[in-house]
């Protein structure tokens, strides 16, 4: 997923990109050398900021620091029904974390 980052970029100027995991660890420990290397490869290709982290600690971290939290679900919902790199069982992962964390 890193190293699509440029041509999902598309030459486009990107501050900052999250790729959030609902997997518990985030990372696999033997991943994690060959995710920070290419981490730090499409920073220094592209200027971004990548971020890799797992979903739910990121949601209740910075959820603190909105204004309107009620609107996070909606609209990141609205961004997986748009985003043509977002693959279908992911599309489905999140529904079902809709479904039974948000009855």
């Amino acid at each position: 997923m890193v190293r699509e980052l440029p041509r999902k970029f598309n030459g486009r100027k990107v501050s900052r990109y999250y790729i959030l995991s609902t997997s518990d660890p985030c990372l696999k420990p033997e991943d994690k050398a060959s995710v920070d290397k290419a981490v730090l490869e499409v920073e220094s290709e592209t200027g971004a900021q990548i971020i890799v982290n797992g979903l739910i600690r990121t949601l209740w971290y910075y959820l603190r620091l909105l204004k309107n939290p009620a609107m996070v679900l909606p609209k990141y919902q609205a961004l997986l029904e748009t985003d043509p790199d977002i693959r279908p069982d992911l599309k489905n992962k999140w529904n079902n974390i809709l479904e039974t964390e948000y009855k």
